[in-house]
């Protein structure tokens, strides 16, 4: 599935600029991660962070491990693909929906939050369009 098969092709697509949904998230993970720190004072807004950070990193390292990068593409139909999801194998949409869902709720704390919801919306568009699944 993946375009490339060895960890020094990758990292040339990725200082090359050929790894959208890795910035995207690297920017996902940052916010959550920062806004875990600033907003430590209320239960309720550390909590959504926390929860946010801790999943936008899951996905990341998922997505590095497999080395996911812009010619990531599976040869499956969309049926194929979404009998998949509702079989639980597509566990990076499923990060990418609670990350949505935390952002959602962010949004009540900090405006902010609106752009960690559109790159998060970015990768769900990259994991959809690769069918990417595993």
């Amino acid at each position: 599935m993946p375009l490339v098969d060895a960890w020094s092709k990758w990292m040339y697509l990725f200082i090359h600029g050929r790894t959208y949904a890795i910035y995207a998230q690297l920017g996902v993970f940052a916010y959550f991660f920062f806004q875990t720190f600033f907003l430590r004072s209320r239960f309720l807004p550390f909590t959504v962070n926390f929860i946010g950070s801790l999943f936008a990193f899951g996905l990341l390292v998922d997505l590095v491990s497999h080395l996911f990068n812009n010619g990531t593409k599976s040869d499956m139909t969309e049926e194929q693909f979404i009998n998949l999801f509702k079989n639980g194998r597509t566990h990076d949409l499923y990060g990418c929906i609670i990350l949505l869902i935390a952002g959602g709720i962010d949004l009540f704390f900090n405006f902010l939050s609106a752009i960690a919801i559109a790159l998060v919306l970015i990768v769900t568009y990259l994991i959809v369009k690769a069918r990417f699944y595993h």
